[in-house]
């Protein structure tokens, strides 16, 4: 259940607008649960000074697939024993009534947000040992952002052998928080001492050698793709996939570059392809392909739902920010595709449901960014963002100009960004991109 109210900001007073959660249901919430995790939930950001305000309210967690109940009613509102009572009573009054079972008649309670984390945690299979080894890594996490030059060298050389995808994954989530509360600077700080320790550690080398394979690796997919033609059917697709069976590194190459294609009538042809198969070996190859399909496609989703759920993240941070200007320049990295869907997305809605103060300021975001991003790119890739905002018969018309004006230097572009887009996934603008550099190459060197 959630509620607005006013409280005054504890640094300089002034009113703002929180959004309150007193009830959340896990499995109907996943994001407020996600939130709770992050202790994002139940926090505001003052307009005016930029402080991050945490509003001390009691709560009701319910997760029926665990059979989890907790009340946490917060030691800052120093009530007795009785008023405590009274209080998870009143919480209590929010559970359904149907299918109400025994857990639900006692809840478990906490005394802190942080009690109440751990317990979630511990109930999703977090062990108490996960959790302590998890603030372990935070605390080092934070000692290599202090350190200076020489202090981190030498920390990243004594702990190479613990520097892991866990260790790497705590700057970004600490990088987030920051940015979340306002701290651009310090997020900022800590995803280039995250660079540091890529780039020196074992870890980091080995993650880099990976990563250029990949690269390769989806560079000849998308080729392959591309030879298909704009008319390929899912029986091309199929035909592509089935001569992938057995390597690992191409078909998840194709898994990011086609994801839309892989329905439920995709894997239909998949499934009679496996059925009149008839020797043993291949019929085995062409399950595992299938499983690990149907893994990679759980895990590309996954990724783009954590990126739309950053980027809506990052424009509420925006939003509140008492300078939007100096927080975009500080977050810089943050403005990608899936930003530019969600603030789209949230101005269009606000525009809908005639919010005129919240659209106004979504277009304050909208008009910024768009400043920022003519402002930092070089005069070519605004060549180019003109080339693709048009149709192609004006594109074609404008490569001539561009080429008289930039040279060479915009067939390379044009091949760069090709690539770059195709392993993205996005297949449609990586041909369309392909096409344009056929012709510019055609025209420089024809």
């Amino acid at each position: 259940m959630q509620s607005t109210s006013t409280i005054r900001c504890s640094n300089c007073g002034q009113p703002i607008q929180a959004r309150i959660v007193s009830f959340l249901d896990a499995q109907k919430e996943p994001a407020l649960k996600a939130q709770l995790v992050n202790q994002q939930l139940n926090r505001v950001q003052c307009s005016a000074c930029g402080t991050v305000n945490t509003v001390a309210v009691p709560l009701l967690y319910h997760d029926g697939g665990k059979e989890l109940l907790v009340a946490m009613v917060p030691m800052e509102l120093n009530v007795t024993k009785d008023q405590m009572e009274r209080i998870i009573g009143d919480l209590m009054k929010m559970l359904p009534r149907e299918n109400f079972k025994g857990y639900m008649f006692s809840p478990k309670r906490a005394l802190t947000m942080q009690g109440l984390i751990e317990m979630v945690l511990q109930a999703d299979g977090v062990t108490p040992d996960m959790i302590n080894d998890a603030k372990a890594r935070t605390q080092l996490v934070q000692q290599f952002v202090e350190a200076s030059d020489e202090e981190l060298a030498a920390l990243i050389e004594e702990h190479d052998a613990i520097i892991d995808a866990r260790f790497v994954q705590t700057f970004t989530s600490l990088a987030q928080r920051l940015a979340q509360s306002g701290r651009a600077d310090m997020a900022q700080a800590v995803m280039a001492t995250q660079q540091v320790v890529v780039e020196r550690s074992s870890f980091g080398k080995e993650l880099q050698a990976q990563q250029a394979h990949q690269q390769e690796v989806m560079a000849q997919v998308a080729d392959e793709l591309e030879g298909l033609g704009e008319d390929a059917s899912q029986a091309d697709f199929l035909r592509v996939a089935v001569s992938y069976a057995g390597d690992e590194a191409k078909i998840q190459a194709l898994v990011g570059l086609i994801r839309p294609v892989l329905d439920d009538a995709f894997f239909a042809l998949l499934d009679a392809e496996i059925a009149q198969t008839t020797d043993s070996a291949q019929r085995e190859a062409l399950d595992a392909m299938k499983g690990m399909m149907q893994e990679l496609i759980v895990l590309v989703d996954q990724q783009a739902q954590a990126r739309l759920g950053t980027a809506l993240q990052f424009l509420q941070a925006l939003v509140n920010a008492p300078n939007i200007e100096e927080m975009l320049q500080a977050n810089a990295g943050m403005i990608d595709e899936s930003f530019m869907t969600v603030l789209t997305g949230n101005l269009q809605e606000a525009e809908r449901r005639r919010d005129i103060q919240l659209s106004a300021r979504l277009k304050q975001v909208y008009e910024a960014v768009v400043a920022m991003i003519n402002q930092t790119m070089p005069p070519e890739v605004q060549f180019l963002n003109q080339l693709l905002s048009v149709d192609n018969a004006t594109a074609l018309q404008l490569l001539g100009e561009g080429l008289k004006h930039f040279g060479p230097s915009l067939v390379e572009l044009l091949a760069r960004t090709a690539d770059m887009v195709a392993e993205q996934g996005r297949a449609d603008l990586s041909h369309r991109l392909r096409e344009l550099h056929a012709v510019a190459d055609q025209m420089a060197n024809g």
